[in-house]
């Protein structure tokens, strides 16, 4: 990794379990990791590898079950569910499979959602989420519900709302999996042109052809975690 950039994240000797009834399972296991500033890595496995789970913890979502999380600096161990909270809000953007738009609300609503939480002006909201749909060429469709829209449309959607807030870590859990390859090149550049603008894009899928777009790649499967590649 660029050692001239700051680190975003890492896992150190990171273990996670989770426990389904009585049974517990090791979802995670001895996993090290650091994401850097501007760094685009994907991680690829089967489902139940464990991935979105590591996702979880990148996100202040879950704690470890040993090891440590630091995030921003920040040992996640120490944070309490309010500072957790508030470090996503401010500075963590989640985009998923499903999209996760809100169906009653409109693109222009979703999009701003989370300038609204932290309680920015309504000016200032106005002109983010305009200059964020004219970059998305999406502005005739401010007022359109999310069902509306086509299954790409709803994720470039998505991407804005995590984008919104220029947040300093992205964590996209399958952002492909239910788009055509039309509107998977679509989300795709998307998230190049984050890490590009200097946010760390962390994405994790099934898909290999997808995971070659990231200069730095991984791959998981029953909790493990190895490097594959780190294209320069």
């Amino acid at each position: 990794m660029n050692n001239e950039t700051a680190s975003v994240a890492t896992l150190k000797s990171t273990s996670c379990d989770l426990t389904a009834e009585t049974v517990r399972t090791r979802a995670l296991d001895n996993v090290d990791f650091q994401i850097n500033e501007g760094e685009l890595v994907s991680i690829v496995g089967p489902s139940g590898a464990g991935k979105s789970t590591l996702l979880s913890l990148l996100g202040l979502l879950r704690k470890p079950t040993s090891g440590d999380v630091t995030v921003f600096g920040r040992n996640s161990n120490s944070l309490t569910q309010r500072t957790a909270a508030r470090i996503r809000l401010q500075s963590i953007g989640f985009v998923f499979q499903n999209f996760d738009l809100l169906e009653s609300l409109t693109v222009e609503q979703n999009i701003a959602l989370p300038l609204r939480l932290q309680r920015k002006g309504r000016d200032e909201i106005s002109q983010a989420v305009d200059r964020v749909l004219a970059q998305l060429s999406m502005s005739h469709r401010a007022k359109h519900f999310p069902l509306q829209l086509s299954g790409g449309q709803q994720q470039r959607v998505a991407i804005a709302r995590a984008a919104i807030t220029e947040p300093k870590l992205v964590l996209a859990d399958e952002p492909t999996g239910n788009l055509d390859m039309e509107s998977t090149e679509q989300v795709l550049d998307m998230l190049r042109a984050m890490s590009t603008q200097g946010c760390a894009v962390c994405i994790v899928t099934h898909d290999r052809e997808v995971a070659e777009i990231a200069g730095s790649r991984y791959s998981m499967n029953d909790g493990k975690l190895s490097r594959s590649r780190q294209v320069s």
